[in-house]
Formats: C-alpha cells, sequence, structure tokens
C-alpha cells in the first residue's frame, strides 16, 4: 500500500507553504492539557459514542446524495461491496463522501503488486481483486487516507518541489504510518459500532492488530485521547515500516538524480533553469515542514482539527529526527541505520552540488535555503 507521485502547479504550492507558515504558529500554541482531550471521530455527532464500547449501533441511513455513488451499477461487484460496507458507520459514509466530493475512482487492478494504491496523478484508488472484505476495509480506508494527503493538504505538491532529502525520506515516513494509523481507527470504530465482521481481518497487519487495541480503548472508562492514539496507534505504525525501507530510500535517490539530470539537461534554457530556480526556492523551511507533520496523526478529515502530533510533548527533535528512524524490527534498527545516514549524506551533498550548478548556469546565486528559515 502506498502512493504514487505527481506534479501540481507553482501556485498551488505557494499557497500551501503560507498556510502552513500561519498553521506553525497555532499548532504550537496548543496548551500542553490538550493531549488529554478524547479524540473526536469524523463526523463530530459521533464523538459522543466513542466510549460506548460494543452497543450495538444502527446502521444509519446512506444519505440520498451518496446513494447513486454507493450502488453504482457501473461499479465491479468486489467495489460495491466495500462501499457498502463503508456505509454502515458515520466515519465510513464521511470517507465514501471524501472520495465522491474529490473524484476519487476506484478500480479493480489484477496485476497490481500492492493490495492497494493511490495515484494522485489520476485519483485512482485501485484494488487487487479476490482479497477478503474486512481486509479491503482497513486498506481502502488507508489509501483514501492518502487520497486525503494529497488532496487537502497538499503532500504530493510538497514532494514536487526541491526538499532535502531527510525531509523527503520523513515525509514519506509518515505519510504510510498516518494511513496506517487512520486505517485501524477505522477498523476500530467499526468494531465499537458493533458491524459484523467479515472474513479477512487478520490479514491487514499491523492496521487490525492496532484496531483490536483501540477498540479495547474506546471501551474503557476514560475513552481514547491523543496521547494514546500516539502511543497505540501513529507510532506502533511507525515502528513497522521497516518493510518501506528499501522502497523510501530508493525513492529518494532517485528524486535527487532525477532533479540533477533536470538541471543538466536544462543547459542554457532561460524558461527551464528558471523553473528548476523556482522550486529550489519553493522548498519547505523546517517551520514550515514541522507544521506540515503536524496535521498528520489525526482521524480527522478537516485539518483544523487536532492532532495526536500537536502535543507540546512531541518536541522538534521528535518529530523531525527521532520518528523517522523509528523500527521495532531488531535486524532493521541494527543494520539500516548506518545504511540510512549514508545515503541520505550522499543524496544531500549531490543535490547540493546540483543546485550550485543551477545557481552557476542561470546566474542566480542565492544562499541555500536555511535550516528553519
Amino acid at each position: 500500500m502506498g502512493m504514487a507521485a505527481t506534479a501540481f502547479s507553482k501556485a498551488q504550492r505557494k499557497g500551501l507553504l503560507r498556510r502552513l507558515s500561519l498553521a506553525a504558529m497555532l499548532t504550537l500554541s496548543l496548551a500542553p492539557s490538550a493531549q488529554a482531550q478524547v479524540v473526536n471521530n469524523v463526523p463530530s455527532s459521533a464523538s459522543s459514542r466513542l466510549s460506548q464500547g460494543f452497543n450495538q449501533a444502527a446502521i444509519p441511513p446512506v444519505p440520498a446524495d451518496l446513494k447513486s455513488y454507493v450502488s453504482n451499477p457501473a461499479d465491479a461487484p468486489e467495489i460495491t461491496a466495500i462501499k457498502a460496507e463503508f456505509a454502515k458507520t458515520e466515519m465510513g459514509i464521511a470517507l465514501l463522501r471524501f472520495a465522491k466530493d474529490h473524484d476519487i475512482k476506484f478500480v479493480l487492478a489484477p496485476d497490481l503488486p500492492h493490495k492497494a494504491l493511490y495515484t494522485p496523478a489520476t485519483s485512482t484508488i485501485s484494488i487487487r481483486p479476490g482479497q477478503k472484505l474486512e481486509g479491503l476495509m482497513m486498506y481502502t480506508a488507508h489509501e483514501i487516507r492518502h487520497g486525503w494527503q494529497d488532496k487537502v493538504l497538499g503532500a504530493i505538491d510538497m514532494e514536487n518541489g526541491v526538499m532535502t532529502p531527510w525531509q523527503r525520506w520523513t515525509l514519506r515516513r509518515y505519510l504510510e504510518a498516518d494511513a496506517e494509523a487512520f486505517s485501524a481507527f477505522f477498523e476500530a470504530d467499526r468494531l465499537r459500532s458493533g458491524i459484523h465482521m467479515q472474513p479477512g481481518f487478520g490479514e491487514a497487519m499491523p492496521a487490525s492488530m492496532i484496531a483490536m487495541r483501540l477498540r479495547g480503548e474506546f471501551w474503557s472508562k476514560d475513552g481514547l485521547n491523543f496521547g494514546e492514539y500516539r502511543q497505540m496507534a501513529f507510532e506502533p505504525a511507525l515502528e513497522r515500516l521497516h518493510t518501506y525501507n528499501r522502497l523510501h530510500l530508493d525513492y529518494v535517490e532517485e528524486v535527487t538524480l532525477n532533479f540533477g539530470k533536470q538541471v543538466l539537461a536544462a543547459g542554457n534554457d532561460k524558461a527551464k533553469l528558471a523553473a528548476l530556480e523556482a522550486q529550489v526556492q519553493n522548498a519547505p523551511s523546517d517551520a514550515a515542514f514541522e507544521a506540515f507533520l503536524r496535521h498528520l496523526g489525526g482521524v480527522s478529515l478537516n485539518p483544523e482539527r487536532q492532532t495526536s502530533l500537536q502535543s507540546t510533548s512531541v518536541t522538534r527533535e521528535t518529530l523531525l529526527n527521532d520518528y523517522p528512524r523509528r523500527m521495532i524490527n531488531p535486524r532493521a534498527s541494527r543494520e539500516f541505520p548506518p545504511v540510512l545516514d549514508k545515503s541520505i549524506a550522499d543524496m544531500t551533498a549531490l543535490q547540493d552540488g546540483y543546485i550550485r550548478v543551477l545557481h552557476n548556469t542561470s546566474g542566480k546565486k542565492p544562499a541555500l535555503p536555511k535550516p528553519g528559515a
């Protein structure tokens, strides 16, 4: 499961960075007590039910404007079954509405090497057929969350700029962990709502394991708060990304090398050089990047809602340096960090060299972006 990259306009990117600069001030001003607040579900009307445990919830009626979307005769039977299951909870209905409003399409892809995949360039969630339904619930929620990261937060827009290699690595870790934790919360909400579990629950690891823990916390006396969600869902999702280590590092290396190819291929073409210079100058500062990351680790589709990463107990050091290195697999945690550090150092030196070549060729020689600027 994952998300492919695509390109967005410079205007969109500038708008995102302006919003994130403002968000940084709001985010870091949250009181320490915010961590203890009970987590709100996606639809605000459901928040009062979070701690009710296993009370059987009445299946909500499908809103009139979603009926044709949920029961679309053009959909494959497996897609129809997925949508019908989503429509059994308020959170599922909110996710379906998000997909519909943002024109995210669902297709079956028999040759897909992944169980599911969101492709930003086409706003498509591809699903490999032949999988059991309960696992597909989590996989699909995971990919819709990637759609939210793209459509609402502008994650792919940010990736389209000249981020530092460490920022690029960090962002990929966060996007994947956020989607996995979110899918676990979605599944825990299904269990809390009393929905009959379909076959395939145990196949969607680690989301299914995290979902069981969250379900238990929903049932606890004090409910689930953001600190607990971070510790029980987001952090475990981060720590279990060792299977993505090579994939994410290869992606960082590929993007860095492609940037160098673009610089060298631009020659003396002023338009191409100007476009590359704009990418460099629009790279996120550490402050904007931190603000972006703190919008992840939540359970809402509203970017203004609080997330588990907005507590003052989550320091910048934890956010930017500790979390990106977390790995629970003993062998990976022992063998991979030196590989990661060397590769990031090599890619950083290479990218800085490409930027100097670009500045010299274009005639513009601004200083490299300063950390924290």
